[in-house]
């Protein structure tokens, strides 16, 4: 999620409803033998237009790049990420090319016609009959490895795959070829020329007849249809159509039957469905696989592309939201009361037992006691360090730049195309023995992330404006201090120091509309 971004309030209530049914739309279109090989490009296309539509419903209050638009456009309508879904889509696409490729690699080429033409169709082409008519190309077969693959999940390498052969003689120009599959006790006839049925029978009924896989290969499609209306259970024809796919699968898992049996065989759908967790569910499954992290809401944008049945940002799509280190159990020190730093400090140095890691000790002490927060290095703008905390020196002592040295520094390596913010905190990866890891805490002088790169200022709201919002949106119970350095990241017009810039300011309390204590 890009902090610091905002989007103008969507006036339209039924949008999120809206592109929730397009979205599925698109995600619930199948695979059909007509559409098996241009697919996954169509489905791409279709995403591509569709969150062009989202993002067109938004107002950013900030530039952005397209990514970063769409990542926030469709949170703010609790989509899923469309580029995750663009890339199952991707996926699809090479998994077709792969079984096309495979198809030609395993596929057995024997000497012998397969379903031979009947007498009188030999008999009209003697005579000089119907002129041939050039017929267009199924992929069939292309769809068949795609349904033992997706549907029936069978392993490709387990199916014996035997083509025949055609003579210049007959009318077909494309052979039959014949899929054996032990595992379903099937065996499939398919030719991917227009105008040629499939056959599906049954193995242990072709046995009980003593039909052999060999002679049923000999017989011409007269033939086979007279086995078929003889022994019903044998076998099945199965016509060209839109649901030969849904047909197939339902004969190939189901016992032969002349006559279908409605939503028996329904193909399984060709992506997962974005369909988020319940609260309940969702708490408990993040709960259960969360990772003690600093930060809950950084480890959560790492894990979460991992669920595609968790939402991009869960804090706007669930009512029951309280904050991130609600979520996964975590006290909100936002929502705690801390000791001053003098007696949080005295109290510290009292107890520590004089050896072993610092840090250590204090995330089993800090437990002990209300008044401590589990990040004084976050609470306290004086915190130096842990050795300094219980008055030891600290042999590892950072010497972090002056403001000035600091800031020519940082201008000089900053790119100029990216948000002043993201790209320091991967930049002072780099740095850390000079660039302090929160320069907004540390140095008086700091203004704002655009400030210090040297990026147009962003315009600021007036101070009543600002008051009338924070108010608005000032839940009522978190410290106004803490609540409004983490909300303000979300408006670019907030300023982060409002206590230094506005000379109208009074106090936090009076601030967050609270009553001063």
């Amino acid at each position: 999620m890009v902090h610091g971004a905002r989007i103008t309030k969507v006036e339209d209530v039924s949008l999120p409803r809206k592109f929730r049914n397009e979205l599925e739309e698109v995600l619930n279109s199948q695979i059909t033998v007509e559409n098996i090989e241009l697919f996954a490009n169509r489905v791409m296309e279709a995403l591509v237009s569709f969150v062009g539509r989202v993002v067109s419903a938004c107002h950013f209050e900030m530039t952005l790049s397209q990514p970063e638009q769409e990542e926030l456009a469709c949170a703010r309508f609790g989509l899923p990420c469309i580029s995750e879904m663009l890339d199952r889509a991707e996926e699809k696409r090479a998994e077709i090319k792969r079984l096309g490729v495979l198809i030609q690699e395993i596929t057995h080429n024997i000497g012998i016609v397969i379903t031979p033409p009947d007498q009188l169709e030999q008999e009209s082409l003697i005579r000089g009959g119907t002129p041939y008519k050039e017929r267009e190309l199924i992929p069939r077969q292309l769809c068949l490895l795609y349904i033992f693959q997706h549907d029936l999940e069978i392993k490709i390498e387990d199916v014996s795959i035997e083509r025949g052969t055609v003579d210049p003689e007959m009318i077909r120009n494309e052979p039959y070829v014949r899929f054996e599959v032990p595992e379903l006790q099937r065996v499939v006839y398919i030719c991917d020329e227009e105008g040629n049925v499939s056959y599906v029978f049954d193995t242990s009924q072709l046995k009980q007849y003593s039909i052999s896989i060999e002679e049923l290969d000999l017989c011409t499609k007269d033939q086979k249809n007279s086995l078929i209306k003889n022994y019903p259970a044998i076998g099945v024809r199965v016509v060209q159509s839109p649901a030969w796919r849904d047909n197939i699968c339902q004969f190939m898992s189901h016992p032969i039957t002349q006559k279908l049996t409605a939503g028996v065989s329904k193909a399984k759908p060709e992506f997962e469905r974005y369909k988020f967790l319940g609260w309940d569910d969702f708490r408990e499954a993040v709960r259960s696989l969360y990772i003690e992290s600093s930060c809950v809401k950084n480890w959560y944008d790492k894990e979460k592309k991992n669920h595609t049945d968790w939402p991009v940002a869960p804090d706007q799509y669930y009512r029951e939201w309280t904050g991130w280190p609600e979520l996964v159990g975590k006290e909100n020190r936002c929502k705690r009361r801390i000791l001053k730093w003098s007696n949080f400090e005295v109290a510290v140095r009292k107890l520590y037992p004089g050896s072993g890691s610092i840090n250590a000790w204090y995330q089993l002490e800090y437990k002990k006691h209300s008044g401590w927060p589990s990040n004084p290095h976050r609470e306290y703008k004086e915190w130096k360090g842990w050795p300094e905390i219980v008055g030891i020196e600290n042999r590892y002592k950072r010497t972090y730049l002056s403001w000035e040295d600091f800031l020519k520094e940082v201008r000089a390596l900053y790119p100029g195309s990216v948000y002043g913010g993201p790209w320091y905190r991967e930049e002072q990866k780099k740095h850390q023995q000079t660039w302090h890891n929160e320069p907004d805490r540390y140095y008086k002088e700091w203004t704002g992330w655009a400030e210090l790169v040297e990026k147009e200022t962003p315009e600021f709201l007036p101070w009543d404006k600002l008051v009338k919002e924070v108010r608005r949106l000032y839940p009522g119970k978190e410290n106004v201090s803490l609540w409004y350095k983490e909300e303000q990241k979300k408006y670019m017009n907030w300023h982060s120091n409002p206590s230094n810039f506005y000379k109208e300011w009074k106090s936090w309390p009076e601030f967050g509309g609270k009553e001063k204590k």
